[in-house]
């Protein structure tokens, strides 16, 4: 019968100029699209912090009120006078405005030696109008330990810790040695 002899051409490796075109084009499109949404998200988070005048003031007071060494001290609450931005009320040539800042504090013991959750109550008063803020805080502060209340902590941790070397069959004897 007839053999069809096929020619046989040499196959050179790579792309041809319309693969790398189209890989181009599709590069590009994708970075135009990662571009514009990384743009949007910036653009909307910088919107949200200027939105609302009290973030900055808010940070400020926080950590205002949490350098207050007493737990007493703290729990009586008090005033700070801080600025923001001026939100273009009566006099616009004025870029910030003082504001009262007023907190409550609740303090609350954990589970963890020396570990205590501060609630904050902060309200800003300016012009007349009030805007309030609530915040939870976890905070390790040695110096707001009761005797008696660390003596508490100390005896369940360690009846906990006793416990659990029983439910491991370990005794303090095998534990000297």
């Amino acid at each position: 019968m007839f053999s069809k002899a096929t020619p046989s051409f040499p196959r050179r490796a790579g792309f041809t100029l319309a693969e790398v075109v189209v890989a181009t084009v599709l590069l590009g499109l994708a970075a135009t699209v990662l571009g514009r949404t990384v743009s949007d998200a910036m653009r909307a988070y910088s919107m949200t912090r200027l939105s609302n005048p009290y973030s900055y003031a808010l940070r400020h007071v926080r950590q205002e009120i949490m350098e207050i060494p007493s737990r007493e001290q703290l729990e009586e609450g008090g005033t700070i006078e801080v600025y923001v931005p001026n939100p273009g009320g009566s006099d616009k040539s004025e870029t910030t405005i003082a504001v009262s800042a007023r907190w409550e504090a609740e303090i609350y013991p954990t589970r963890l030696l020396n570990v205590y959750v501060v609630e904050l109550d902060i309200s800003f008063e300016a012009e007349g109008e009030a805007e309030s803020f609530q915040r939870r805080i976890t905070a390790y502060r040695p110096n707001w330990a009761d005797a008696e209340e660390n003596s508490t902590l100390l005896q369940a941790k360690e009846k906990e810790f006793e416990l659990r070397l029983a439910a491991r069959g370990i005794t303090e004897s095998e534990d000297d040695s």
